[in-house]
């Protein structure tokens, strides 16, 4: 009876100072997804990052705002990369618009299932520099995917040269 009591209050006492909510979210978002793709794996580091702000921002002992900082930046990273964070919108056009910009820009035309659609870009991307991140022509015509390129550059930077820092 005595080993069982003290089982009891050692879940007890780790229930109490270990198990928070976002441990029950990491938990619960690995169980219910498929891990097949890199968003996974991404999507895990965020829910981790997320914890480590809630667990900085209690901690009084040392200056923490780089630590946010750097935190909160590589957070927005992954929304971009997993593209939670949209780019680019989707308008819906009539025929004569479509048929005038088709010749103008073919690049940001589409017809869809009958519908014509029209995509604008959400935030400015510098194009200059596009040959740092690949060697294809490509990029010029989808600035949105090399937004997404220069995301997933800065946030494996920041991780390889600050990671090491946040625990030290």
């Amino acid at each position: 009876m005595r080993k069982l009591k003290d089982l009891y209050y050692q879940i007890r006492f780790y229930i109490k100072y270990n198990l928070s909510i976002s441990k029950l979210k990491l938990v619960w978002y690995t169980m219910k997804s498929d891990n097949f793709d890199y968003c996974f794996l991404l999507r895990l580091e965020q829910l981790k990052m997320k914890e480590m702000v809630d667990y900085f921002k209690k901690v009084r002992w040392i200056d923490t705002s780089a630590i946010l900082r750097e935190l909160k930046w590589c957070i927005s990273l992954i929304d971009i990369i997993t593209e939670e964070t949209p780019i680019t919108s989707f308008d819906v056009i009539p025929d004569e618009e479509y048929e005038k910009l088709k010749e103008y820009d073919k690049a940001s035309t589409w017809k869809i299932f009958g519908k014509n659609y029209k995509t604008t870009l959400l935030k400015h991307v510098n194009t200059k520099n596009a040959h740092r991140f690949t060697d294809e022509d490509w990029i010029d015509r989808y600035p949105d995917e090399l937004y997404k390129l220069k995301a997933i550059n800065l946030y494996h930077k920041i991780r390889t040269y600050k990671m090491e820092t946040w625990w030290d």
